[in-house]
């Protein structure tokens, strides 16, 4: 996710954090070996509530995810903003690589797509849902919507909605390898929908939120740069 210099104290917003971080990390789906790149974008869309004015403002971001062999390869881009007395005077963008192989127990991180040497390396575990009440629509895209009945606290959303479509059956990657099994389909997009409610931790009134978790298919525009990095990792792998 875009991270920003600034901190936002938002026990909401660590607990989205901790799911798409799950979400990216954990349930991706079998990766056909080609010797060509494919690329989909991984586009979310997090509501934030101001808690000094009670205003809702969107975080909008994007995921590039990269197959290649039995590679998934992440681009994540962070943003850095300077400031001087409140004011914006300087905004950094870089990239950093998450890597991992099809059925491996650990995926690895890399500071550019240039680097030749792993920063750190990450467990891969799963996620499970827990869900209720379910609707489908039959159409060319399939939506399921699920009524969440219990709320252990202010981070559980009150209605989960996945679509489905069979046009993304043969990418490599997957919110969530069991749903496309289940369905024979793909899940490529989420939406978590809040009602409006008072906060007891906060002590506003929260206005309905929704979270937005999709992805599309994409160009690769830099296809020798990206073989060349999963070789110059397979080689790291080795040493």
């Amino acid at each position: 996710m875009i991270q920003n210099k600034k901190k936002i104290n938002n026990r909401l917003i660590v607990a989205i954090c901790l799911l798409l971080i799950i979400t990216h990390f954990s349930e991706c789906s079998s990766i056909s070996r080609s010797s060509k790149v494919t690329r989909v974008v991984f586009f979310k869309n997090i509501p934030l509530v101001n808690k000094e004015n009670n205003e809702l403002s969107n975080l909008f971001d994007s995921v590039s995810i990269y197959n290649y062999n039995d590679y998934t390869l992440y681009e994540q881009p962070t943003i850095y903003n300077e400031f001087y007395n409140d004011e914006l005077i300087k905004d950094n963008i870089y990239y950093q690589y998450f890597i991992f192989k099809k059925n491996d127990k650990a995926g690895y991180w890399y500071d550019s797509l240039s680097a030749k040497k792993i920063t750190r390396s990450v467990k891969l575990d799963s996620y499970n849902d827990s869900l209720v009440s379910i609707i489908t629509n039959s159409d060319s895209i399939v939506e399921e919507k699920y009524i969440n009945k219990i709320k252990f606290d202010e981070t559980y959303c009150d209605t989960t909605v996945f679509y489905y479509s069979k046009n993304y059956k043969n990418i490599g990657y997957s919110l969530s390898k069991e749903l496309d099994s289940l369905k024979n389909s793909k899940v490529f997009k989420i939406r978590l929908i809040y009602n409006k409610y008072k906060s007891a931790a906060y002590g506003v009134i929260m206005p309905q939120r929704e979270f937005l978790f999709e992805f599309k298919k994409a160009e690769v525009t830099n296809e020798k740069a990206i073989i060349d990095f999963v070789n110059r990792h397979v080689k790291n792998k080795l040493l």
